[in-house]
């Protein structure tokens, strides 16, 4: 609900007397232009017929006063009065007429409001998770327990109520970073809002490798080593070895040893075998 209805009734019991007017002590209060105007009902006895009338016509001529109407009886009258202004100033003027004379005997008032519901509803999302998942598929729980709750949405589509207070919806998510924005609406339309970010990551990493094979040997003391065309150290005992890296489509390595008198032997030895 929307709206606040306020009804404010003051009701003044006045008697009929030489003059004067006993003070209240109400307290002065303004209502604002925007605010129901106050219903006023006055209720004086012991006046006569014309002079019930004649009151009449005074109150409606008062400041702030929008309409007003009278119920007669014999010697009383009751006056209903739409009034937009301050209670004081409003006592103090029927007090003040000049005719007829009125004494006040009791002031009374009432304040009647309707309620409206002005908070949302308790919203929590269970799961999942802030984090990355690995399936596009996921199920979205949320608890929201207010008892008045209407509907719960979920990336703007409707969660099923799986049992009280619990609620599920399931959805598709997109590569990449994902917003799962829920909203609970209670009966009377107030919003609660939450959301949690996941990240659906299925995607094959990126990656390059590179195949070595290691060649290995003993030679001549003195001679030097190439393989595939590149020197590799060779120790004083004549030990070597060396790391290659095997291109697409290779299948031996060239393997060429010269001795310091300027002797060359090449071999061809296959990849994998010794």
């Amino acid at each position: 609900m929307k709206q606040l209805l306020l009804t404010f009734g003051v009701v003044f019991v006045w008697g009929f007397g030489a003059s004067g007017c006993a003070s209240l002590g109400l307290t002065p209060t303004t209502v604002g232009a925007e605010e129901p105007p106050l219903a006023v009902e006055i209720h004086v006895s012991g006046l006569r017929a014309d002079d019930q009338a004649a009151l009449k016509d005074s109150l409606c001529a008062l400041s702030g006063v929008l309409s007003c109407e009278v119920k007669k009886e014999a010697r009383e009258a009751t006056y209903t009065l739409q009034y937009r202004g301050s209670l004081h100033v409003l006592q103090n003027e029927i007090a003040h007429l000049e005719h007829p004379g009125l004494t006040a005997q009791e002031v009374k008032a009432s304040l009647r409001f309707q309620g409206f519901d002005n908070q949302p509803p308790t919203l929590a999302i269970l799961s999942p998770g802030a984090g990355t998942l690995m399936k596009p598929e996921v199920e979205v729980v949320v608890e929201a327990k207010d008892t008045d709750v209407a509907r719960v949405e979920v990336a703007g589509r409707p969660a099923a109520r799986q049992r009280p207070g619990i609620y599920v919806a399931r959805l598709t998510l997109a590569e990449g970073q994902n917003t799962l924005a829920v909203v609970a609406t209670d009966e009377a339309g107030n919003q609660a809002n939450a959301s949690v970010d996941v990240v659906l990551d299925t995607t094959p990493p990126d990656m390059t490798a590179s195949v070595k094979v290691v060649v290995e040997g003993q030679v001549e003391r003195g001679s030097a080593v190439f393989v595939d065309g590149q020197p590799v150290p060779v120790s004083l005992l004549g030990g070597w070895r060396v790391e290659v890296v095997v291109k697409k489509g290779q299948r031996t390595v060239e393997i060429v040893a010269i001795d310091a008198n300027g002797n060359k032997r090449i071999e061809q030895r296959p990849i994998g075998i010794e």
